[in-house]
């Protein structure tokens, strides 16, 4: 097989796996609960929930709501490379997510289905079953929107065949050559949010604001980044749930 044709088939099989869409999974979850005083919160997701247990981002929550009288239980479990659909399946599988049931879940996911060109709508499908799973289960999310990271920058480090792999990826699965696809993806799934009538019950956080010296490389936040992060988590959460 010549090198254009084993890119070619990569290509096809990789297309393939970001067209299969998931249907909602029957939950079996059993959940426990403690006592009311605590304000339990799960960070779940990818390599931004992994990495904020590393820098110490739930200890530092933890704090900022206890200057303010909230007592919270903050941890974080994330997967390095999830995609929205990865995650998705994780809420079923990873048991330390409910013991004790969380009343807040952090959700930080999308970085790596643009990263890997899956598609506005692989990412906008996976994200709203999780955030309906989540509104199921009563515990209120989180979504940290998807970051504008530096994807051109990411892509300069890759080979010249796959940086083109990618590209034809972002034409097959959105119609679009251009790889900075953080605006598509945002509004695929603010429109999916919107028409599932969802966006009063859940919220959305911001971080365009973060300047570069808030991350350590091209697509993750450093520890000023996380001490940031929790300062705006807190506030969303003493203004949504306590006010």
């Amino acid at each position: 097989m010549g090198p254009v044709l084993g890119l070619f088939v990569v290509i096809v099989f990789a297309f393939k796996e970001r067209t299969c869409l998931i249907s909602p999974i029957k939950s079996t979850i059993t959940t426990s609960s403690v006592q009311d005083s605590i304000l339990n919160i799960i960070f779940i997701g990818d390599s931004w929930a992994e990495k904020a247990k590393e820098y110490h981002m739930p200890y530092k929550l933890d704090s900022i709501l206890y200057s303010n009288n909230i007592i919270s239980k903050t941890k974080a479990l994330g997967e390095h490379g999830a995609t929205s659909r990865d995650i998705y399946f994780n809420l079923y599988s990873v048991n330390d997510i409910f013991n004790p049931k969380p009343d807040i879940a952090i959700i930080s996911c999308g970085v790596n289905d643009s990263h890997g060109q899956y598609g506005s709508e692989f990412y906008a499908h996976h994200t709203v079953l999780l955030l309906k799973a989540l509104l199921d289960l009563n515990i209120k999310p989180v979504l940290i929107e998807l970051p504008n990271y530096e994807i051109s920058e990411q892509y300069n480090y890759y080979p010249y065949y796959k940086r083109f792999a990618y590209k034809t990826l972002s034409y097959f699965t959105d119609c679009s050559w251009n790889i900075n696809n953080i605006t598509r993806y945002r509004k695929s799934l603010n429109q999916m949010i919107l028409q599932q009538n969802m966006d009063e019950q859940i919220s959305l956080l911001s971080i365009d604001s973060f300047p570069s010296m808030y991350y350590c490389d091209h697509m993750h936040l450093n520890s000023l980044g996380y001490s940031r992060l929790s300062e705006i988590i807190a506030k969303e959460i003493i203004i949504s749930c306590y006010h």
